[in-house]
């Protein structure tokens, strides 16, 4: 386990993972992705590598979208304004694209048999 001396840090991580609903098309999720950068660098405050978003996998129930960048403040309340207002951008980008965030997959039980819900 690593320890992070908060104390002299001058940015905080950003580091979201958003899951989309398995049924989002390719379109959809390369509309998510530039979204997301652009949003990224429309901050003043975010710092990003060269590519700081990223499709990462395809679980179970969702298709994967991980965010990586770093918010340029040591104040942990201007941290958790930015990270509030960049995670409500990234919600309505998900909805402009068409798609959703996933819920995950259910199965219930009937009469002995499992159902998925």
């Amino acid at each position: 386990m690593e320890l992070e001396n908060i104390s002299g840090r001058d940015k905080i991580w950003f580091h979201p993972t958003l899951n989309l609903r398995r049924d989002t098309t390719s379109d959809q999720l390369l509309h998510v992705l530039s979204s997301f950068q652009e949003i990224l660098a429309r901050q003043p405050k975010v710092e990003t590598g060269k590519i700081p978003v990223r499709f990462i996998g395809v679980g179970p129930y969702s298709l994967d979208v991980e965010a990586d960048a770093y918010v340029t403040t040591a104040d942990p309340e201007e941290f958790i304004a930015i990270r509030q207002s960049l995670l409500i951008e990234m919600l309505k980008a998900v909805e402009h694209a068409g798609t959703g965030l996933a819920v995950p997959i259910q199965e219930s039980f009937e009469g002995g048999k499992a159902r998925m819900t």
